[in-house]
Formats: structure tokens, C-alpha cells, sequence
């Protein structure tokens, strides 16, 4: 079978979840330590359920009714959850006990703390274990693999000696997922004696010695990592961002890539970067209804600020979309907030999203509240908004001094406009003020030092926006929420 093809077999899983987590040394089993937002078993979990020919998933748990809670907050429709026991070989069998009912062709046996579960691995390994039995992902050993032997001499009682060092070459890390036929794990699990399911871990070894199945060694990848000690939550933390976090770049700016998904034909980066780059351009279709008018006066027809999208804010977005790109599964740019809402409920709270809003500042200084009472309408409880706003060029006053900020924008109200809005919502908020360097609304100048001036300035702009950006897409906790920055 072709292991890019989708599986024609019935496909089921068992996720054991039942552990104490002793080597975490935390009250709370890992399970259920919460990283980036949400339950560990939860990435775990999620991956299945977006498998369309995966059907049914049980959960073997320590606690049913915390395990069951922890599914229904996460909205997963295919999970079961039964009652684990103190052993893992044991909360397997229980696992397929549950699906012995209407039994799948292939089962697979997949670890809860395992948060990432690669669909290509998935499939080969499916394929596989219906083509031989059983089949499990394997990695290359990374350390030397020594054999121990007990120092027999005189007051050296536990002191250990090296017996045989193992080429490293010949030999694999087991890995996770594994998968069998459900015939033949079921007929391992069945046979097995009391001190294999006491002490045994290897699905593949029991399927070995009581079925004679040889299983498949399917090559695995990097992501196939388990969280065991403490310091893999801080790896968790730093890596499952990037895998299941979805950017959402909400602006009516036409996106100067074709990665963000609606590109206009022809129109390249470097073309939308600088055309119109002396005024700002107007999206045909903005963003929020509200946030738009068609007054170009300053404060626009309700009298406070008005918001556009234009030049400015496409040159951000460029300026930005490698970052969306390493830091995230996906990324696209939407042009009104009734798509976003739509992207919202369908995650049903599995997908952390990202809401990067990108708009240009124009007015009098009133309060933004009702427009971010329109933003949060859009947000999941995991996600997080970082709102862009840049002051339209050119619109400080004369006295005040080049680059900063009008005196009128009260920024400790802007903050409280957010805390405010944002009070009892689980979204991480952060507003970002840019003052852009006025070069593109200045005549050009003659002057070579004055143009490699203004060229750094702008330079060190945009790396302290990448920064800022880098640093709130890489968040860990709620440290920045409610937060106003100044760019």
C-alpha cells in the first residue's frame, strides 16, 4: 500500500493516560499539567480527532470524571474515557477491552504524554501493521547503550562496573505510535502472564512472543518526543506552538504574500510594498464595519478615531509573515471578523489561534472600546490578539517631537480600555502603538546622511517590532495580557 494513501481500514486508537507521572515529581499528574493553555493529553487528543479516518479514541485515565471533564472542555467527539489501572500494560488491555464490542481492523496504541502525533507517521504505520501485523515508529539512538555489571570486591556492595558497551549503530528507540492488527494485540494481551503485564512496557515485544508477528520498524521523526521530567514541559512549551497554533492576520490590507491566501493576481510583495507608498491606500473591503469610514477627515464621522487599512499596514504585514510562518501550522490573512468568528468556532477550542489585527490610526483620541468588544467576539479562551495599530503619517502636531507620540493619546486609558474589555476572558491582549519613521510622507531628501539616517532609524524600528513579535508569539503564560507597547 502506498503510505501517503489514505487507510481503507477501519482505524481505532488507545491512548493509556492513567499514570501517576512519579519522575515529574508534581502533585498534579502530568496528564493534566496545563501547557500553552490547555491540558497536555489535550495536543494528543486533538490530532486524533482531526484524523477523518480515524473513528473512535478511548482513553485509559486515572480519573474518569477529571479525564471527562478535560474532553468535553476541549470539544473532542470521538474520545471515550475508561478506568485505567496502576500498570501501562494492564490500562492497555482495559483500552482494548473497550473496543472488543465492535472491534476496528487496526488499532493504535499511542502515549497521552506524547503531544504530537506526525499524520505522515500515523499513516505509514497504520499501513504497515495492516500489511504485517503490527508496526511501531523507531528513532536512532542518540547515547551509547552500556551493560552493567556488579563490582565483586570487599566494601564496594551496589558500586557497578561496565560489562559491555553496545554499538549504538545496531539498535532503536522505541517510539510511539505503534499499531496492530486488533486480532493480534488482542490475542498478545490475552495470553500475556501476570509479571508481563506487571512489569512489561513494549506492545511490540508482547505482540513478538505470543503471536510470532514481527513488526515493522517504521522510521520516525524528532517530533516524537515524550514528556517525562520537568524539563520536557519547557520544551513543550517552546515546540507545541509551532505545531498547532494557527495565525489569523485580520486586516483590509491586501496581504503581500501569496502564503497568507489572498494575494490579488499579480500583485507581488515588493509591488504592494511600495505602491502608493506616499499615501495611504484604502482596502476595498475593511476589516471591521466600525473601525472604517469614508471621511477622510481627522476623526472620521463618529467623531474619535478613525481606522483604515492601507500601505502602512501591508508593509507590516510583509514585515512580519516569516514570523507567522516559523511560529505556527498555519497562517492566514482574513478580511472581515465574521471569518475569523468562523474560524473560531470551528477549532471548538483544539486550535490555539492567533489573532495578529494590523490597522492605522487616524483622529482624535477616544476610546477604542467598542472595537475591542468587536475583536472579542472573535477569540477562543486560547488564543491570544496582538492588535498592530500605527498613527497615520504626518498627523503629529507641529510642536511635538519627531517619532513620538501625540500628547492627546492617553495611553493608561487605551490600557484600561483593554484590561476592561478583556476582564474574565481567558485571551492573552497586547496592543502594540507604532509611530512610523515619516520618511514616505516627507519629500525625498538629497542629502546621503540624512537618507542613511532616516534608513537605520527605520531599521531599528522594524527590529524592535520583530522582537516584540518574537516575544509575544513565543509566550508562555498570561505575562503580557492587557498590556499597551510602544513600538
Amino acid at each position: 500500500m502506498d503510505p501517503q494513501a489514505e487507510p481503507r481500514w477501519r482505524v481505532a486508537a488507545v491512548v493509556p493516560a492513567a499514570g501517576c507521572g512519579e519522575r515529574m515529581a508534581r502533585e498534579t499528574p502530568k496528564q493534566y499539567l496545563e501547557v500553552c493553555g490547555r491540558p497536555l493529553i489535550v495536543y494528543c487528543l486533538a490530532s486524533f480527532e482531526e484524523v477523518p479516518w480515524l473513528t473512535k479514541v478511548v482513553v485509559v485515565a486515572d480519573d474518569v470524571s477529571r479525564m471527562a471533564r478535560v474532553v468535553a472542555e476541549a470539544g473532542l467527539a470521538k474520545v471515550e474515557v475508561v478506568q485505567g489501572c496502576r500498570t501501562r500494560h494492564r490500562s492497555i488491555r482495559v483500552g482494548l477491552t473497550a473496543l472488543a464490542e465492535d472491534p476496528p481492523e487496526v488499532v493504535v496504541v499511542h502515549d497521552g504524554v506524547r503531544p504530537l502525533v506526525p499524520l505522515a507517521t500515523l499513516r505509514r504505520v497504520v499501513a504497515a501493521a495492516a500489511e504485517r501485523g503490527a508496526a511501531g515508529a523507531v528513532r536512532p539512538l542518540v547515547s551509547t547503550v552500556l551493560r552493567p555489571g556488579p563490582l565483586l570486591e570487599h566494601g564496594a556492595a551496589g558500586m557497578e562496573v561496565l560489562q559491555e558497551s553496545l554499538v549504538r549503530s545496531d539498535f532503536r528507540n522505541s517510539e510511539m505510535p505503534q499499531a496492530f492488527r486488533f486480532a493480534v494485540i488482542a490475542q498478545a494481551y490475552g495470553s500475556c502472564s501476570d509479571e508481563e503485564l506487571e512489569h512489561g512496557t513494549e506492545c511490540l515485544a508482547l505482540a513478538l512472543k505470543h503471536t510470532g508477528v514481527r513488526a515493522a520498524l517504521v522510521p520516525g521523526t524528532p517530533d516524537l518526543w515524550k514528556v517525562t521530567e520537568a524539563r520536557d514541559l519547557e520544551v513543550a512549551r517552546a515546540v507545541l506552538p509551532r505545531h498547532t497554533r494557527h495565525v489569523a492576520v485580520l486586516c483590509g490590507a491586501p496581504p503581500p504574500v501569496d502564503a497568507l491566501g489572498i494575494t490579488p493576481t499579480g500583485a507581488g510583495r515588493a509591488e504592494l510594498a511600495t505602491k502608493d507608498a506616499g499615501r495611504s491606500t484604502r482596502a476595498g473591503v475593511p476589516f471591521l464595519a466600525s473601525w472604517a469610514s469614508d471621511n477622510d477627515s481627522d476623526g472620521g464621522t463618529d467623531g474619535g478615531w478613525r481606522l483604515a487599512c492601507g500601505a502602512e499596514c501591508t508593509r507590516v504585514i510583509g514585515l512580519l509573515e516569516p514570523h507567522f510562518r516559523s511560529h505556527s501550522s498555519s497562517h492566514r490573512c482574513y478580511r472581515s471578523l465574521q471569518d475569523l468568528q468562523r474560524l473560531s468556532s470551528d477549532a471548538g477550542g483544539r486550535t490555539s489561534v492567533a489573532v495578529v489585527a494590523v490597522t492605522s490610526l487616524r483622529g482624535r483620541p477616544l476610546s477604542l472600546r467598542t472595537h475591542l468588544e468587536e475583536l472579542k467576539q472573535g477569540l477562543g479562551s486560547s488564543s491570544c490578539l496582538i492588535l498592530i495599530l500605527s498613527l497615520a503619517e504626518g498627523k503629529a502636531k507641529a510642536e511635538e517631537a519627531p517619532g513620538s507620540f501625540p500628547r492627546s493619546l492617553d495611553i493608561p486609558a487605551l490600557q484600561e480600555d483593554v484590561r476592561q474589555t478583556f476582564q474574565g476572558h481567558g485571551a492573552s491582549v497586547t496592543i502594540l502603538l507604532r509611530n512610523p519613521t515619516g520618511r514616505r510622507s516627507q519629500a525625498p531628501s538629497t542629502d546621503q546622511k540624512e537618507v542613511d539616517g532616516v534608513g537605520q532609524k527605520e531599521n531599528q524600528e522594524e527590529k524592535q517590532l520583530l522582537d516584540l513579535m518574537e516575544a509575544l508569539l513565543q509566550q508562555h503564560s498570561r505575562a503580557f495580557h492587557g498590556q499597551v507597547l510602544i513600538v
